[in-house]
Protein backbone atom coordinates (compact mmCIF):
# COMPACT_ATOMS: atom_id res chain seq x y z
CA UNK A 1 0.00 0.00 0.00
CA UNK A 2 1.36 3.52 -0.72
CA UNK A 3 2.11 5.47 1.72
CA UNK A 4 -0.36 8.22 2.58
CA UNK A 5 1.97 11.33 4.34
CA UNK A 6 2.62 13.88 2.37
CA UNK A 7 6.63 14.52 2.11
CA UNK A 8 7.67 16.08 5.53
CA UNK A 9 4.66 15.64 7.39
CA UNK A 10 6.50 12.54 8.50
CA UNK A 11 5.25 12.03 13.04
CA UNK A 12 8.68 13.31 13.92
CA UNK A 13 8.83 16.31 11.37
CA UNK A 14 9.08 19.95 11.87
CA UNK A 15 6.00 20.84 10.02
CA UNK A 16 4.13 18.02 11.85
CA UNK A 17 5.02 19.67 15.01
CA UNK A 18 4.14 23.04 13.84
CA UNK A 19 0.72 21.81 13.05
CA UNK A 20 0.09 20.15 16.57
CA UNK A 21 1.49 23.58 17.63
CA UNK A 22 -0.64 25.21 15.87
CA UNK A 23 -3.68 23.23 16.97
CA UNK A 24 -3.04 23.14 20.89
CA UNK A 25 -2.88 27.52 20.26
CA UNK A 26 -6.33 27.20 18.42
CA UNK A 27 -7.83 24.74 21.26
CA UNK A 28 -6.58 27.10 23.89
CA UNK A 29 -7.88 30.10 22.40
CA UNK A 30 -11.21 28.07 21.89
CA UNK A 31 -11.17 27.26 25.66
CA UNK A 32 -10.39 30.77 26.77
CA UNK A 33 -13.54 32.47 24.60
CA UNK A 34 -15.86 30.12 25.93
CA UNK A 35 -14.89 30.48 29.15
CA UNK A 36 -15.08 34.25 28.55
CA UNK A 37 -18.89 33.68 27.18
CA UNK A 38 -20.21 31.25 29.89
CA UNK A 39 -19.11 33.64 32.44
CA UNK A 40 -20.11 37.03 30.22
CA UNK A 41 -24.20 35.58 30.40
CA UNK A 42 -26.37 35.22 33.14
CA UNK A 43 -27.83 32.22 33.16
CA UNK A 44 -30.05 32.29 35.86
CA UNK A 45 -32.31 34.42 33.93
CA UNK A 46 -35.66 33.07 33.64
CA UNK A 47 -36.20 33.36 29.74
CA UNK A 48 -32.89 31.08 29.53
CA UNK A 49 -34.11 28.70 32.24
CA UNK A 50 -37.05 28.60 30.11
CA UNK A 51 -35.48 27.93 27.03
CA UNK A 52 -33.52 25.29 28.56
CA UNK A 53 -36.51 23.30 29.65
CA UNK A 54 -38.04 23.87 26.51
CA UNK A 55 -34.81 22.50 24.35
CA UNK A 56 -34.62 19.17 26.79
CA UNK A 57 -38.33 18.73 26.02
CA UNK A 58 -37.22 18.34 22.68
CA UNK A 59 -34.74 16.05 23.09
CA UNK A 60 -37.41 13.72 25.49
CA UNK A 61 -39.67 14.04 22.23
CA UNK A 62 -36.75 12.82 19.86
CA UNK A 63 -36.20 10.13 22.21
CA UNK A 64 -39.74 9.33 22.64
CA UNK A 65 -40.73 9.48 18.84
CA UNK A 66 -37.48 7.29 17.94
CA UNK A 67 -39.12 4.85 16.33
CA UNK A 68 -42.17 6.67 14.68
CA UNK A 69 -41.11 8.19 11.03
CA UNK A 70 -43.72 10.54 10.60
CA UNK A 71 -43.91 12.61 13.65
CA UNK A 72 -39.49 12.61 12.91
CA UNK A 73 -40.53 13.79 10.24
CA UNK A 74 -42.81 16.16 11.51
CA UNK A 75 -40.17 17.31 14.90
CA UNK A 76 -37.63 17.75 11.64
CA UNK A 77 -39.82 19.99 9.48
CA UNK A 78 -40.88 21.97 12.82
CA UNK A 79 -36.44 22.24 13.88
CA UNK A 80 -35.71 23.59 10.52
CA UNK A 81 -38.64 26.59 10.62
CA UNK A 82 -37.33 27.22 14.13
CA UNK A 83 -33.69 27.36 12.75
CA UNK A 84 -35.11 29.63 10.24
CA UNK A 85 -37.05 31.73 12.44
CA UNK A 86 -33.83 32.18 14.03
CA UNK A 87 -32.37 36.08 12.30
CA UNK A 88 -36.37 37.49 12.86
CA UNK A 89 -36.36 36.44 15.99
CA UNK A 90 -33.09 37.89 16.87
CA UNK A 91 -33.78 41.13 15.45
CA UNK A 92 -37.64 40.92 17.53
CA UNK A 93 -35.73 40.52 20.72
CA UNK A 94 -33.12 43.28 20.12
CA UNK A 95 -35.89 45.56 20.13
CA UNK A 96 -37.61 43.90 23.27
CA UNK A 97 -34.50 42.77 24.83
CA UNK A 98 -35.30 44.96 28.22
CA UNK A 99 -38.55 43.13 28.69
CA UNK A 100 -37.15 39.91 29.58
CA UNK A 101 -33.74 40.38 29.97
CA UNK A 102 -31.30 42.13 32.00
CA UNK A 103 -28.46 43.23 29.16
CA UNK A 104 -29.06 42.73 25.30
CA UNK A 105 -27.29 39.83 24.08
CA UNK A 106 -28.79 40.28 20.70
CA UNK A 107 -26.15 41.78 18.73
CA UNK A 108 -26.99 42.33 14.71
CA UNK A 109 -24.53 39.74 13.73
CA UNK A 110 -27.12 37.13 15.55
CA UNK A 111 -23.68 35.16 17.58
CA UNK A 112 -25.66 34.73 20.90
CA UNK A 113 -28.38 33.31 19.28
CA UNK A 114 -26.80 31.10 17.33
CA UNK A 115 -24.91 29.98 20.02
CA UNK A 116 -27.76 29.62 22.43
CA UNK A 117 -30.90 28.80 20.28
CA UNK A 118 -29.62 27.54 16.45
CA UNK A 119 -26.61 25.17 17.21
CA UNK A 120 -28.84 22.99 19.63
CA UNK A 121 -31.32 22.96 17.18
CA UNK A 122 -29.21 21.91 14.66
CA UNK A 123 -27.40 18.94 16.56
CA UNK A 124 -31.05 17.59 17.42
CA UNK A 125 -31.95 18.31 13.55
CA UNK A 126 -28.75 16.08 12.70
CA UNK A 127 -30.00 13.44 15.13
CA UNK A 128 -33.68 13.46 13.71
CA UNK A 129 -32.10 13.08 10.52
CA UNK A 130 -29.65 9.96 11.59
CA UNK A 131 -32.77 8.68 12.72
CA UNK A 132 -34.90 9.08 9.59
CA UNK A 133 -32.14 7.68 7.26
CA UNK A 134 -31.95 4.77 9.51
CA UNK A 135 -35.33 4.08 9.53
CA UNK A 136 -34.71 4.63 5.22
CA UNK A 137 -32.12 2.17 5.47
CA UNK A 138 -34.30 0.04 7.42
CA UNK A 139 -37.25 0.05 5.05
CA UNK A 140 -35.22 -0.50 2.17
CA UNK A 141 -33.87 -3.61 3.42
CA UNK A 142 -36.92 -4.84 4.62
CA UNK A 143 -38.75 -3.99 1.17
CA UNK A 144 -35.52 -5.57 -0.71
CA UNK A 145 -36.54 -8.50 1.39
CA UNK A 146 -39.97 -9.24 0.34
CA UNK A 147 -38.75 -8.93 -3.27
CA UNK A 148 -36.50 -11.67 -3.23
CA UNK A 149 -39.05 -13.88 -1.08
CA UNK A 150 -41.75 -13.14 -3.79
CA UNK A 151 -38.95 -13.77 -6.21
CA UNK A 152 -38.22 -17.03 -4.93
CA UNK A 153 -41.41 -18.41 -4.57
CA UNK A 154 -42.26 -17.09 -8.06
CA UNK A 155 -39.38 -19.27 -9.41
CA UNK A 156 -40.39 -22.29 -7.17
CA UNK A 157 -43.89 -22.12 -8.26
CA UNK A 158 -43.27 -22.13 -11.93
CA UNK A 159 -40.68 -24.80 -11.59
CA UNK A 160 -43.20 -26.87 -9.99
CA UNK A 161 -46.00 -26.21 -12.35
CA UNK A 162 -43.53 -27.06 -15.71
CA UNK A 163 -42.63 -30.32 -13.95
Amino acid sequence: MANLVPPGWELGSLAYKDLLLLMQTYWTEFQADAQEFYQAVNWSQPWLRAWAVFYGGLVVATVYYRGDEGRLAALFITLSIMVLGAQPLNTLAAGYWSDFSDANYFQEHGHFISLVYSIPLLLLLLTVLVMLIFHAGSRLIQVKRQQIRQATKTKTTSKKKSQ
